[in-house]
C-alpha cells in the first residue's frame, strides 16, 4: 500500500500558475515519519505544542527558521534513504487548461455512453450527487498525471490531497448507490475513491487515436496520456480523502516546499527581498535545478509571471 500526500500553491493572481508538491511512500514509512516528527517535537521543541508548519509568513520563517529547517532535513533524510519520495510540479495556466481538456474528454464520453462501465457507479445518482462526487476532479487529474511515479501495475493507494474550498463540509454526507453495488448508502468520501477508480478504468479503455482525431489534440499530449494509461493497469485507490493540513505533517511538508519555491522564485526575479526562504530552499535543491525552473518565470509588476509552456517536474530534494 502506497500513501500519497499533496498540496498546492498558486500565483498571486487567480489561475496564474500552480506549484504542487507530492510526497509518497509505503503506509508504514509514512506512519513512521509522522510518529518521529511528533516524538521529536514533544521532546526537543516542547514549547511549541502541536506545531503546524506553514511557510506563508516571512516573519514566521525568520523567527522559527531553526525548527523549519530541522523539519525539512527530516523530510530530506527520509527521501535520501528511500522511505519517502518527493515531486514538485510547476504548470502554467495554459498547460493546466490543456491537461484538463485532454483528461476531461474521455470522462465526458463515458458519462454520455449508457453502456459504459462508469455508469455502474453513477446510475440513479442525482445531478447534485454527481457534482459533489466530481468536485475533486482536479485532484484526480494530478493523480492520473503522476501515477506511474507513485507505483506500478497492481499497486494499491491511499490518496490524501490537501482539503480546499468547502469539501470538508461534505465528509458526513452519504450518497445512494445502485446497480452493481449493493443497494445501500455509502459515505461521501468513499465516492471519491470510486470516482478515481472509475476514471482510471476509463483511461485504460480510451481509444486515444480516435479521441485525438475528433478533438484535434496535439500528438504529444495524446501520446503522453496513452502511454500513461496503457502502461499501468489494475491500479486501485483504496481511499481518496481530502485532508486538513493541520492533521498531517506530510501535507504540511508539501505546503512548505511549495511556498519555499514560490518565494525563492519571487526573490530570484526581484519581486521580494526574502532571502530567508530562498536560502533555505537552496540547502535542499541544487542551483542548477533551481535555474532550470526559474527560466520559465519572469518579473511582473506585482507578481512573477509564468511562461505559457511551463510544464516542469522536479524530483530532487536532498540533504
Amino acid at each position: 500500500m502506497v500513501n500519497v500526500y499533496s498540496d498546492s500553491t498558486d500565483g498571486k493572481f487567480k489561475n496564474a500558475f500552480r506549484i504542487t508538491t507530492f510526497l509518497w511512500g509505503t503506509e508504514n514509512a509514512c506512519l513512521e515519519f509522522e510518529a518521529e516528527i511528533k516524538k521529536c517535537l514533544s521532546k526537543t521543541y516542547r514549547t511549541i505544542p502541536k506545531h503546524v508548519f506553514h511557510a506563508s509568513s516571512v516573519d514566521n520563517w525568520r523567527r522559527e527558521i531553526r525548527i523549519y529547517e530541522w523539519f525539512l532535513r527530516k523530510v530530506a533524510y527520509y527521501v535520501l534513504v528511500g522511505n519517502l519520495k518527493v515531486l514538485t510540479y510547476f504548470e502554467s495556466k495554459e498547460v493546466r487548461d490543456k491537461h484538463s481538456e485532454v483528461l476531461s474528454k474521455p470522462i465526458e464520453r463515458a458519462l454520455a455512453d449508457p453502456t459504459h462501465v462508469i455508469q455502474n457507479f453513477y446510475q440513479e445518482v442525482s445531478d447534485r450527487d454527481r457534482k459533489i462526487a466530481l468536485h475533486r476532479m482536479p485532484a484526480i487529474f494530478y493523480f492520473l498525471l503522476f501515477r506511474e511515479r507513485f507505483g506500478g501495475a497492481f499497486e494499491h493507494f491511499n490518496y490524501y490531497p490537501d482539503s480546499s474550498g468547502n469539501v470538508l463540509s461534505w465528509q458526513d454526507e452519504v450518497l445512494p448507490f445502485h446497480g452493481f453495488v449493493a443497494r445501500n448508502e455509502r459515505p461521501h468520501y468513499e465516492s471519491f475513491a470510486n470516482s478515481l477508480n472509475s476514471v482510471i478504468e476509463v483511461f485504460e479503455k480510451t481509444d486515444w487515436a480516435s479521441l485525438a482525431s475528433q478533438n484535434r489534440f496535439p500528438a504529444s499530449d495524446v501520446v503522453r496520456f496513452w502511454k500513461l494509461s496503457k502502461r499501468l493497469p489494475y491500479q486501485v485507490v483504496e481511499e481518496f480523502r481530502p485532508t486538513e493540513d493541520s492533521s498531517s505533517h506530510l501535507i504540511q511538508a508539501a505546503d512548505v516546499i511549495c511556498n519555499l519555491w514560490l518565494n525563492a522564485l519571487r526573490r530570484n526575479k526581484g519581486i521580494n527581498t526574502d532571502t530567508y526562504r530562498y536560502d533555505s530552499l537552496l540547502k535542499f535543491i541544487d542551483i542548477g535545478t533551481f535555474d532550470r525552473v526559474a527560466q520559465y518565470f519572469d518579473a511582473g509588476k506585482e507578481e512573477i509571471t509564468c511562461r505559457p509552456h511551463c510544464d516542469e517536474v522536479v524530483d530532487y530534494f536532498r540533504l
